[in-house]
């Protein structure tokens, strides 16, 4: 999936209602006002809060603001300011129970969907006010979209809705699909000859950008010739129209032994997006090499906090251990498509060292060729003294498409950084 930069920039919410703001200077504005006229939980009418002071309540303009938005309660999103946005702008979201957020999701009809890591929030926000800036959504139409904004924390999850118009910023965000096609020459492979696999490599990309293309092979049977292209130029315009570009890796195979060829692609200076070939495509002197491209893995992220590190072509999740209290679960979301017409896919298999205890989301149906959709692996941490208390070690899973019965596996390490 993805990656989104974001600006920081202040932004402030006030609301008249008669008397005049009071200020506090770091202190607590214990109530909330009506716009309006009436006055709930003790709050003073028009009362503002300025100058760092934390709000207890929440206003919205025009509606009605409820006291209590309590970092224990259930999140609520009243409104979403403006409401009709460019992509790059800040919106502010208005509710109560906006604190602890595990993640942010962005979503419309027809286009590709951001997920937004909760480092996204910028300075200024409280329970009951969050302030992001608007990503940018692959296939938003030139004249917007109205846009689904889900924001979930331990608590619950709760949505609110907005126009998203297209913009020039500066973040950006891809999708990008690596399918293996083929090895040649054919057969089985024979000592000290060169051997070629070719992927296609297909990007979606928000803005014009420049890819860097990498392979490396695992294994002492095979060593690695060269990689063509090692760059890819995309236009913008691939936002709504991929470009598909075939990859070639060669190989030259030794006397004897096995070999994992890996693939990677990923946009200049954006090491959290792009994507990795999965799984490698195994290698052995003296057998013929199987392509099998019955599940299609696209881009793989872990949402802030915790991280994703895919400098290495086995991506390795960090959990970071001083966050075990306010987000105790770390997700690995990836994208998922099948090179046929249809299909079910689901994940099963699921390792993992002692104590991560794992978990897969639910099945997905997808109705088109090349079609994308994301699934998750949640791992839930045990915790001790305030950290994670779980060994480092390596987990896997497969994806398999139910129709077909083909699946790909998958296969990475868990690392807790204290």
């Amino acid at each position: 999936m993805r990656s989104i930069w974001i600006l920081v920039a202040g932004f402030a919410v006030f609301t008249a209602c008669g008397a005049p703001p009071p200020q506090a200077d770091g202190g607590t504005a214990g109530g909330a006002a009506m716009a309006g006229g009436a006055v709930m939980a003790g709050g003073t009418a028009g009362g503002a809060v300025m100058a760092g002071g934390a709000a207890g309540g929440a206003v919205m303009a025009g509606g009605t603001a409820l006291g209590g938005g309590a970092a224990t309660g259930l999140p609520r999103i009243d409104s979403i300011q403006p409401q009709v946005v460019m992509a790059g702008d800040q919106i502010a979201v208005l509710g109560a129970g906006l604190v602890g957020v595990q993640s942010i999701r962005v979503d419309g009809m027809g286009l590709s969907g951001a997920t937004l890591p909760s480092t996204a929030i910028k300075p200024g926000s409280s329970a009951a006010l969050m302030l992001i800036n608007a990503p940018g959504l692959i296939g938003l139409p030139p004249a917007g979209a109205q846009v689904t904004l889900t924001v979930t924390t331990g608590a619950g999850t709760a949505q609110g809705t907005f126009t998203l118009l297209p913009g020039v910023a500066s973040f950006l965000t891809t999708n990008t699909l690596l399918t293996p096609r083929g090895i040649v020459p054919g057969g089985a492979i024979q000592p000290g000859t060169n051997y070629t696999l070719t992927v296609d490599v297909k990007i979606a990309s928000s803005r014009d950008q420049l890819f860097d293309v990498s392979a490396a092979v695992e294994g002492a049977g095979f060593a690695l010739v060269d990689v063509l292209p090692g760059t890819l130029t995309l236009p913008a315009s691939s936002a709504t129209t991929p470009v598909v570009t075939p990859v070639t890796v060669t190989v030259r195979a030794g006397s004897s032994g096995t070999g994992l060829v890996g693939l990677k692609v990923r946009p200049r200076g954006v090491a959290q997006d792009g994507s990795i070939l999965v799984p490698r495509v195994a290698l052995e002197v003296g057998a013929t090499p199987v392509v099998d491209d019955g599940v299609l893995f696209g881009n793989t992220q872990v949402d802030g906090p915790h991280g994703l590190d895919p400098s290495t072509f086995v991506p390795v999740v960090r959990a970071f251990s001083g966050f075990a209290s306010t987000h105790p679960l770390v997700q690995l979301e990836f994208d998922v498509g099948v090179p046929e017409d249809a299909g079910v896919l689901a994940i099963n298999g699921v390792t993992a060292p002692p104590g991560w205890n794992p978990m897969a989301s639910g099945q997905v149906r997808l109705n088109s060729a090349g079609a994308l959709a994301t699934m998750s692996i949640t791992f839930n941490p045990t915790v001790a003294d305030g950290g994670f208390a779980v060994p480092n070690g390596e987990f896997s899973f497969a994806v398999e498409n139910a129709t077909t019965g083909k699946s790909r596996p998958f296969r990475g390490q868990l690392q807790v950084v204290r």
